[in-house]
């Protein structure tokens, strides 16, 4: 879905504000004149990894790690194309992946096993039409919900019973539109506008507990 990634560090135009550092921006892609698409599966599993053969320096225990065998999948979609020939164009992505962990355990008195198990769910999809000659407008819509999240805030010492951790939702919606024109031969005018908005939805990891 991305045309192009652009980085200035320094001299950065008045759109800008007052960003500080460096300013990455990412550009989409729009659609042509042609159809075209895209379709790509990628599957990984820690089973399929090769098993840790080294041992420690101090103690020489093996650093062998325990292998979880299980697929998690990403199916990814493109598409794009012309809506008027030469004047109007479509272009959108979408990408579906899980993701789940090896369990993991509480450390109380009685070891409570639990699992993250993420869902996400992308959606990007991009308009451009050509208005007149030198004059180009062009729309963006972008989603980014991930499900699943488990998350444990004790840091250094860990959840001691499985009431003590939050499940998490994310997401983010963002709108953004641009449009570009040409007055004359030698002045330019651009206008731009977006808006962004995210979510996190905490609740109990263990519900009716």
């Amino acid at each position: 879905a991305i045309q192009e990634v652009s980085v200035s560090t320094s001299a950065v135009s008045v759109e800008y504000g007052r960003a500080q550092g460096a300013i990455v921006n990412v550009i989409t892609k729009s659609g042509t004149n042609r159809f075209e698409g895209s379709a790509k599966y990628i599957a990984i599993n820690d089973n399929w990894d090769k098993q840790n053969s080294t041992t420690s320096e101090t103690t020489n225990a093996s650093l062998a790690r325990v292998i979880f065998d299980k697929v998690n999948p990403t199916y990814t979609f493109t598409g794009g194309g012309p809506l008027w020939r030469d004047r109007a164009w479509f272009f959108g992505a979408y990408e579906y992946a899980t993701n789940t962990t090896p369990r993991r355990q509480t450390v109380g008195p009685i070891p409570e096993d639990y699992q993250q198990s993420t869902e996400n769910k992308f959606l990007n999809v991009r308009g451009t039409v050509q208005v007149a000659e030198g004059h180009q407008v062009w729309v963006k819509y972008f989603r980014s919900p991930t499900d699943g999240f488990v998350i444990d805030y004790w840091g250094t010492a860990p959840a001691g019973e499985l009431e003590a951790l939050t499940a998490q939702n994310q997401s983010s919606d963002s709108w953004a539109a641009q449009w570009n024109g040409v007055i004359r031969g030698n002045w330019a005018v651009e206008a731009a506008v977006g808006t962004y908005s995210s979510l996190i939805d905490v609740t109990t990891f263990e519900t009716g507990r």
